[in-house]
């Protein structure tokens, strides 16, 4: 039996979140952008070419508010279409509220398709189950 977030499945599995189609031109946003109302850890970020870089510097990142998230960075080159990155364990919490979106670098054509796996952060106390 769940003790709290510590065991509890809500807080140990890990969920994907795919929201977001990047925009083409240098630095362009994705939309829509996701927030959460509890507090979350970030995990892996996933991108998806959907058209080609120019440069060897197209990549995709995301940013909590205005924030950069660290080792969120999925650096896709010119990567063919279907091509698919990968940034690793971000392993960054974002707290309660703040929305999440995802960013090109400086390239001015690159598109991608991104997702981004992500927890309940078992830490902050938020705990509502009833097990």
């Amino acid at each position: 039996m769940a003790q709290g977030p510590v065991d509890h499945a809500t807080y140990l599995t890990r969920q994907m979140v795919a929201p977001f189609t990047t925009t083409a031109g240098a630095n362009g946003t994705g939309t829509p952008g996701w927030c959460f109302p509890w507090d979350v850890n970030i995990h892996q970020v996933v991108a998806v070419v959907k058209t080609a870089g120019t440069t060897s510097v197209n990549a995709v990142f995301l940013l909590a508010g205005t924030s950069t998230i660290a080792g969120s960075t999925v650096t896709q080159g010119t990567s063919t279409a279907q091509s698919v990155g990968t940034s690793g364990n971000a392993a960054v919490k974002v707290t309660a509220g703040t929305p999440v979106y995802v960013k090109n670098s400086a390239d001015a054509i690159g598109v991608n398709f991104v997702s981004f796996e992500w927890n309940m952060a078992p830490d902050t106390g938020t705990w509502l189950g009833n097990e």
